[in-house]
């Protein structure tokens, strides 16, 4: 139970600091659209994370990892508690 409170939380967690470091981004975009274009261009044929931030897909990825992590811990001590019962 406590790990399906933890996975919960941290699901809050990530969504809170995702969804505050892409609307700093969608900020920085609408203050000079011309910057944003020329970003575009420079970037659009390249390997890059633009128009997101490592530190967005840096979340992003944590929040995969932690979620998953989370929910196969709490199935298998479950499934664990449901043998042993």
């Amino acid at each position: 139970m406590l790990l399906v409170i933890f996975a919960l939380a941290s699901n809050i967690l990530g969504a809170w600091r995702l969804s505050e470091t892409l609307r700093k981004r969608v900020e920085y975009g609408e203050t000079d659209k011309g910057r944003w274009r020329r970003e575009f261009d420079e970037f659009s044929n390249k390997s890059s994370p633009w128009p997101f931030t490592k530190e967005i897909e840096g979340t992003g990825r944590w929040m995969r990892i932690v979620k998953g992590a989370l929910t196969l811990a709490a199935g298998a001590l479950l499934i664990t508690g449901a043998i042993l019962k």
